[in-house]
């Protein structure tokens, strides 16, 4: 599978940001969307808000968050009737989490 964009996360990206970089990827039909995480301090909440967020702005991608911890996770969307693929893996590393293929 491979990588069509990246959206990079830190503790200065706004929800707004997030919100407008997803409706513009899916509107130009990205098949993967990758959210990359990059904050030690808030990095699990952005990436559980990313998760929030797509679930709002696309009712048609199925998201999910395995392991209670938050600490490792993959989430998975199908692409159907040209809806976008959203894949959010997060593994610890050093003190943040951050995106692998």
């Amino acid at each position: 599978m491979t990588t069509d964009n990246i959206i990079i996360v830190d503790s200065k990206t706004s929800i707004h940001d997030v919100v407008e970089e997803i409706n513009c990827l899916i509107a130009n039909g990205s098949e993967n969307l990758i959210a990359e995480i990059h904050s030690p301090l808030k990095c699990v909440v952005k990436a559980i808000s990313i998760v929030e967020i797509v679930k709002r702005v696309n009712t048609g991608v199925n998201v999910e968050i395995k392991n209670s911890n938050f600490l490792n996770g993959e989430c998975n969307g199908s692409k159907r009737r040209g809806i976008a693929t959203v894949i959010i893996k997060l593994e610890r590393s050093g003190n943040c989490v951050h995106v692998t293929k």
